[in-house]
């Protein structure tokens, strides 16, 4: 049964009714940014700049980019309509993690250029944390725009290798990434690599100097893994013949979907919101838990829900990208939420076993503080004392006076801390589960320097649960916005993919329902291009109806 321990922070609970109401904006250009494994390529090239205004981009998984160019306890309800969560809605490109240049693709070594020495010329060596405002300086050029965090991450993770091509005057002007994601450790997954940041400065192209970056990164984890599934996501068809020839095959696409959100729209109808003397918005520092329908995403915060993510991933997945994931969700906790996979018949079964008559009806049944206290002892070999009884009804949203319902019982169990296989078990005799009940699905983000969000990866089982993510996530987004003081609209972003076991066409018509009635837009197709491999060394379905909205992109 659920730990005794403090009372989780304020459940929001979205009263989904009747049509979403969405007003879409104009588009608005936006800068790429680096991802974890399954990010996005990008060029940087005049066709990239003309692409990134029709709000174009690609993306490949961790860190990827190619250029060539408090809860504090309390209780109580969050309300919001359809309305007010997506009035003002439009669209934001995606943040890109490779961005390639057409020009390079299709180069000619020797071209008359600033600089016409050859590739050879050039001196090529790895990256470390030295030349992190010279990879800065290239990465603005293009206009990425990366945070010191993601270039600092990107140049110290001891599994990814970078390369610089540097001319006479020591200027970094061509370079890439490559990651390795090592599942050695792992039964359930793969190892897989991933080229990333790809870029050439303007002045430097037509040299051939992206495939001598790219020639090197690959030497160096062909070196630890000659036959090793390479994917790159990328947007620039022009780019795609320097890929093919160093061995690279088209085997899929993204879309790119976005929104964007008036964050004092959507929070103005909060119920956890409070409105100062002065006008302002007060908002709180935590909402862990968002409900629609019968579905309850919480934060994913603590070691037993990061788990159950980073387990959940490499099953979707198929490798292991568990340093990258837990290094983003660490600083982006309010756009990080899951959906724990709770049998609803084994809830109903206790239920039925440490419920009773309620007082004063004749047939609703609920679990009185006797009962819960009994239900506690079995599972957790513990009293709970009425006050921790009070503590748990108002998790759950009931009235410790009157006792838990079904719904409240169901509501418990998929927060933290309570695992639903683990009880059933103790309170029916039978085999104990050899791991925790899995994930319905889950969604992690991150912010952009743009005033938006990428969000991704995102994969959930059913519509329900990713409906219920996005509106978490975008929340959550809103919410970051509000406490910095952001002025305007919020973007969001992310990356669908159409390949992949379980990708039928009844399964893409249900992920652009979801987003369609969220208020995202569809934007520009990605190709997903994969070395030694296919699409399922990346991707893979449990069933034909998993709902992989987005497995690769991380922001």
């Amino acid at each position: 049964m659920p730990h005794t321990g403090p009372m989780l922070g304020l459940s929001l609970l979205l009263l989904i009714q009747g049509a979403f109401s969405f007003a879409p904006q104009s588009l608005m250009p936006s800068k790429h940014h680096p991802h974890i494994a399954g990010c996005p390529v990008r060029d940087g090239s005049r066709a990239s700049a003309a692409a990134a205004r029709r709000g174009l981009r690609s993306s490949l998984p961790c860190h990827s980019r190619v250029s060539m160019a408090g809860m504090d306890g309390g209780e109580g309800a969050v309300k919001l309509s359809r309305k007010d969560v997506l009035q003002g809605a439009a669209m934001l490109p995606l943040l890109g993690l490779v961005q390639l240049t057409p020009s390079e693709a299709s180069a000619a070594e020797g071209s008359k250029g600033k600089g016409s020495d050859s590739a050879a010329s050039f001196e090529v060596r790895s990256l470390t944390k030295a030349d992190l405002d010279a990879f800065s300086s290239l990465s603005d050029s293009v206009g990425w725009e990366d945070t010191k965090f993601d270039i600092e991450f990107l140049l110290s993770r001891k599994d990814t290798e970078s390369f610089g091509a540097f001319s006479a005057d020591k200027k970094l002007v061509s370079m890439a990434t490559v990651s390795l994601m090592d599942a050695s450790q792992q039964a359930d997954a793969s190892d897989l690599g991933w080229l990333s940041y790809v870029a050439t400065d303007k002045d430097y192209r037509r040299k051939g100097l992206a495939r001598r970056v790219c020639k090197e990164a690959l030497k160096w984890i062909d070196a630890k893994n000659p036959s090793l599934p390479i994917g790159l996501f990328g947007e620039i068809v022009q780019a795609s013949p320097l890929y093919e020839e160093l061995g690279w095959k088209n085997v899929g696409k993204t879309v790119r979907w976005t929104t964007r959100v008036d964050p004092k729209s959507l929070l103005r109808s909060d119920s956890s919101v409070q409105r100062a003397e002065n006008g302002k918005l007060e908002v709180p520092a935590f909402v862990d838990r968002i409900s629609v329908g019968s579905t309850t995403a919480v934060l994913s915060r603590g070691k037993e829900l990061q788990e159950l993510v980073r387990n959940a991933d490499r099953r979707a997945f198929g490798g292991d990208r568990s340093d990258a994931l837990k290094a983003w969700a660490k600083p982006y906790t309010d756009l990080c939420w899951i959906v724990k996979d709770v049998n609803q018949k084994k809830v109903q079964a206790i239920f039925d076993k440490f419920s009773s008559k309620a007082q004063g009806t004749s047939s609703e049944r609920v679990i009185s503080f006797e009962g819960f206290k009994a239900l506690s002892k079995k599972t957790e070999g513990v009293d709970v004392t009425q006050k921790q009884f009070e503590g748990f009804c108002a998790k759950a949203g009931a009235d410790s006076a009157t006792g838990m319902s079904i719904e409240s019982l169901l509501l418990l169990y998929s927060i933290g801390g309570n695992d639903i296989d683990t009880d059933y078990a103790k309170v029916t005799g039978e085999a104990a589960p050899s791991s925790p009940s899995g994930l319905r699905g889950y969604i992690l983000g991150r912010a952009t320097t743009q005033n938006g969000f990428v969000l991704g990866p995102l994969w959930a089982k059913d519509q329900e649960c990713a409906t219920t993510l996005l509106l978490a996530a975008v929340r959550g987004g809103s919410v970051i916005a509000m406490s910095n003081d952001r002025e305007g609209d919020v973007s969001f972003e992310l990356m669908t993919p159409e390949f992949g076991v379980g990708d039928k066409v009844q399964t893409l018509q249900s992920k652009a329902q979801v987003l369609k009635s969220l208020g995202f837009k569809k934007g520009g197709d990605s190709r997903f291009m994969v070395r030694s491999g296919d699409q399922k060394s990346f991707y893979r379905g449990e069933s034909d109806n998993v709902y992989a909205v987005s497995s690769y992109e991380f922001g």
